[in-house]
């Protein structure tokens, strides 16, 4: 419920955690989340368009950010690492995504909490490095 996520968020913001919003912005702007400042430079569309253009300065400091747990909470949708085949649609987009974005997200966070069918996701830190190989 966003109840659940709401406690999630307001609760990692509490500790001095910044949070953030790859995607679901709007409960923020709309006050349905409140008191949680909107990181601006990792938005979806920006960080579609970044990886699109393979824009190394923008990717790597996300990457940076990603790498040291900058955040302590990530919400966006459902994270999967399983390119789509050259007969998919969308086939570049979707695997550009993995190799930018989906690759680092999933080596260093974790699910917490999982919205079905809003498909949004809560990804915190994880706890225990683990070793992740890039495709790119």
């Amino acid at each position: 419920s966003f109840r659940s996520l709401r406690e999630v968020v307001t609760e990692a913001s509490q500790k001095g955690e910044e949070v953030l919003f790859i995607e679901q912005r709007h409960l923020v702007t709309l006050g349905m989340i409140e008191n949680i400042p909107l990181v601006p430079e990792y938005e979806v569309v920006d960080l579609m368009e970044m990886a699109m253009s393979n824009n190394s300065y923008y990717l790597n400091a996300f990457h940076q950010d990603i790498r040291e747990h900058r955040f302590g909470v990530i919400i966006v949708a459902p994270q999967f690492l399983e390119l789509k085949g050259t007969d998919q649609p969308f086939f570049e987009e979707s695997n550009t995504w993995i190799q930018h974005v989906s690759e680092y997200i999933l080596c260093y966070y974790e699910p917490s909490l999982r919205l079905h069918p809003e498909r949004i996701y809560a990804y915190v830190p994880k706890e225990q490095e683990e070793s992740c190989t890039f495709s790119k």
